[in-house]
């Protein structure tokens, strides 16, 4: 019990006491500003919001540490995405909420808006389940309606392909286009898009087509051009143009010659689709 020994475990002065009460990680410490999830801190506004960057991804040992406390996490979604959240903790200790957010809707998150999907029960865990109708970021927040409480979020991100071509992933499969413009189609990686087109005349002419990113990068996308046995006939490129920057890919096919075009991205993207026919 030498008050001088700075191994005696009973010396309230001893730094490595564990019941010091100026040790700001003493659990027992009722004033200890320490709050679990204190990593992400802060992201109490759109502008600070955690990012979700994982399409599957856990966040666990988290806490509302007050009760005008909120957490925000951000997640960016293409229009079709599937979007899944689960929250979990104890009703009885506190109970939390959360809410989803569209791109358009920021000005409400700290105002305790409705959001466009909602986990608003009163019993343990909350659940949102919702699909995209926007591209852009979207934010989920967390709040209590009572008491402070710890948590665990789950979230989950999938790429759904929900255009007018959907399901043209397969060389032998391809949609069939005129020549035309295609708006808003939309790519999932490691999905590429496959389109035929067709010369049914005898006419000597040149395709011309252009691809632009709605939303998403360009330079995450190929595009090629092939004969039906799967002969490259062309490559697209990207345009040196600062402005409007777009993909674009020529082909001058044989008469009655049918082309399949193949367009795949590393990642989520929603691209417009131009062609373009000029007879020789």
């Amino acid at each position: 019990d030498d008050p001088d020994d700075p191994d005696d475990p009973d010396d309230p002065d001893d730094p490595d006491d564990p019941d010091d009460p100026d040790d700001p990680d003493d659990p027992d410490d009722p004033d200890d500003p320490v709050c679990l999830g204190e990593e992400y801190e802060p992201n109490d506004t759109p502008d600070q919001a955690t990012l979700i960057t994982q399409d599957f991804q856990v966040f666990d040992e988290m806490a509302i540490c007050s009760e005008d406390d909120i957490d925000i996490f951000a997640v960016e979604l293409v229009r079709g995405d599937q979007f899944d959240a689960v929250l979990f903790f104890e009703h009885a200790q506190g109970d939390l909420d959360m809410t989803l957010f569209s791109p358009e809707q920021t000005d409400e998150i700290v105002d305790g808006g409705f959001g466009v999907a909602q986990g608003w029960s009163t019993d343990d865990d909350e659940e949102i389940s919702y699909v995209a109708e926007d591209s852009g970021f979207h934010y989920l927040s967390v709040v209590t309606i009572d008491e402070p409480n710890e948590y665990e979020l789950l979230v989950e991100r999938q790429c759904k392909v929900d255009d007018e071509f959907a399901g043209n992933h397969d060389f032998l499969l391809p949609a069939t286009l005129d020549i035309d413009a295609y708006t808003s189609l939309k790519l999932c990686e490691d999905q590429p898009d496959y389109f035929r087109l067709s010369n049914d005349a005898s006419d000597d002419l040149t395709w011309l087509g252009d691809v632009y990113v709605e939303h998403g990068s360009l330079s995450s996308i190929d595009v090629a051009v092939y004969d039906e046995m799967g002969g490259l006939l062309a490559e697209g490129t990207l345009s040196d143009t600062d402005y409007d920057e777009f993909i674009e890919f020529s082909v001058t096919p044989e008469p009655h010659q049918s082309v399949i075009i193949e367009i795949e991205s590393s990642e989520p993207v929603l691209y417009d689709l131009e062609l373009f026919e000029f007879i020789l």
